[in-house]
């Protein structure tokens, strides 16, 4: 093997190994394997996509700060409690989505058409549930920082009572100039 580095005129495998590999000199190859293994394998345990896994963790980071700067705006001290409650409750949504993606798979793997239909149907009803739980929370922070109401959950609760009663029902107490996203 010391002949063949020193043909290409590399004096150590450390030599070769950061010629082959020139993160290593810059000691980011460990974080980024790390980083992409760990998106990796939650990519493949809750059955979505790197993008989503990303998505999921900005919303949870959006639901912390929000929250966090929320708290301070209304006066309110920062407890470890509420941190403890944001922590179980990310958990307990993480786990369901990996729940769900499970039986998803289980179906799927027996080749039952109809009920792998039906379980990409619940997975899919799931994420958009959760989706949308994380963005009325987000909502809900910036409408305790910034005093406005906010468009999206007007517009949610206008389409939800919609889908109910099939009779636009406008919110009464929304105006355009008081809202935020």
């Amino acid at each position: 093997m010391k002949e063949f580095f020193k043909i290409f005129e590399w004096n150590t495998a450390t030599d070769f190994l950061n010629s082959l590999i020139p993160s290593i000199k810059l000691q980011v190859t460990v974080p980024l394997l790390s980083l992409g293994s760990v998106m990796g394998l939650i990519s493949a345990i809750m059955g979505v996509q790197a993008d989503t896994v990303f998505a999921i963790c900005v919303a949870l980071f959006a639901e912390l700060i929000s929250g966090i700067y929320a708290s301070v705006k209304r006066g309110d001290r920062i407890r470890s409690g509420k941190f403890g409650r944001f922590v179980v409750k990310a958990c307990v949504w993480l786990m369901c989505v990996y729940i769900v993606n499970a039986f998803c798979k289980e179906f799927a793997a027996n080749k039952s058409e109809v009920m792998d239909v039906l379980m990409k149907w619940v997975r899919s009803a799931f994420l958009m549930t959760c989706f949308l739980e994380y963005m009325i929370s987000i909502n809900e922070n910036m409408e305790s920082i910034t005093g406005r109401k906010s468009i999206f959950i007007r517009l949610l609760k206008e389409k939800i009572n919609f889908f109910i009663t099939g009779k636009d029902t406008k919110d009464k107490d929304s105006d355009a100039d008081k809202t935020t996203l």
